[in-house]
């Protein structure tokens, strides 16, 4: 399946790419604000994203 140039991976979901936009958001927040809890909330959503993503 050809997806643009790229090839679609069958287990990257709606799901998947949901929490993957909702990671990045935190990281970008993370860094403009450089409080722990942001880094918290950023760590926690990157461990979600990727157990789904294996």
């Amino acid at each position: 399946m050809l997806f643009g140039n790229k090839f679609q991976k069958p287990w990257i979901t709606k799901v998947v790419k949901v929490l993957q936009r909702k990671r990045n958001k935190l990281l970008v927040r993370q860094k403009e604000t450089g409080k722990s809890k942001d880094l918290q909330r950023y760590l926690q959503a990157k461990a979600m994203s990727q157990r789904l993503e294996r």
